[in-house]
């Protein structure tokens, strides 16, 4: 929750529709992380089933990594949130939570650590 906190706090001062792009992104996390990881690997295995689908998604890997590398200082914290997402996911595997249980609970805290962060940058404002 407090990746979320911090994510909301630094995300605050931009256009609405970022805001929304944002919430859409945390909710689609919150998805792939409560996904079995048998669809994960089947999505997979599909997109390599061929040469062309394997040396289109080599390209676009090799395009994406480009692009990591060059705005380095937005993925620092799309990695931190991701981490931060499989960690949640890891410990509620553990103890036994459904898929259904897994995505409210991610999608929950998730959401409400972002308003947090986004609320706490205006408090001052208010006070």
């Amino acid at each position: 929750m407090l990746t979320y906190t911090t994510l909301g706090w630094v995300l605050s001062a931009v256009p609405w529709y970022t805001l929304l792009l944002t919430l859409a992104l945390i909710l689609l996390l919150a998805e792939i992380l409560a996904s079995p990881f048998s669809n994960v690997r089947k999505g997979l295995i599909y997109s390599l089933s061929t040469d062309t689908r394997a040396f289109i998604l080599a390209i676009s890997m090799a395009f994406f990594t480009a692009l990591l590398v060059i705005w380095i200082h937005i993925v620092v914290h799309a990695l931190v949130v991701i981490a931060a997402g499989l960690l949640a996911r890891l410990d509620l595997l553990t103890a036994g939570f459904s898929d259904w249980q897994t995505f409210w609970i991610l999608s929950v805290f998730s959401l409400a650590g972002f308003g947090l962060g986004w609320a706490a940058h205006y408090l001052p404002i208010v006070l």
